[in-house]
């Protein structure tokens, strides 16, 4: 996604105040320090237009030293886990998401 698209989603859809654009709350990648945030689990989607966003976003938890579960799904679009009642494929994709949250929340 550009810089210019994504601009234009946030004002869209999340904020019209610019100076909330750049704010860690409101895109985690742009925090400084991710050192000390908990184990996270990073799903991005072959046609999502934020994928290399949140694979950049995992990189950097990496990086921090954050225990990080990531995954490319693989013919998936955003927003996939809302079309499981429609695509068995987004259905199967939702059940491997739900096996990472179960794993990730289980004792160990």
């Amino acid at each position: 996604m550009t810089d210019h698209l994504a601009d234009h989603e946030l004002a869209a859809f999340l904020t019209d105040d610019p100076a909330l654009r750049t704010d860690p709350r409101v895109s985690p990648l742009r925090e400084p320090d991710l050192a000390g945030l908990p184990a996270a689990i990073v799903i991005t989607c072959e046609h999502d237009p934020l994928r290399d966003q949140g694979e950049a976003y995992a990189e950097r938890l990496r990086a921090a030293g954050v225990p990080v579960r990531q995954r490319r799904e693989a013919r998936m679009v955003h927003n996939f886990l809302l079309w499981d009642t429609i695509s068995p494929a987004c259905a199967a994709a939702g059940d491997r998401v739900a096996d990472d949250l179960a794993a990730a929340l289980s004792p160990a």
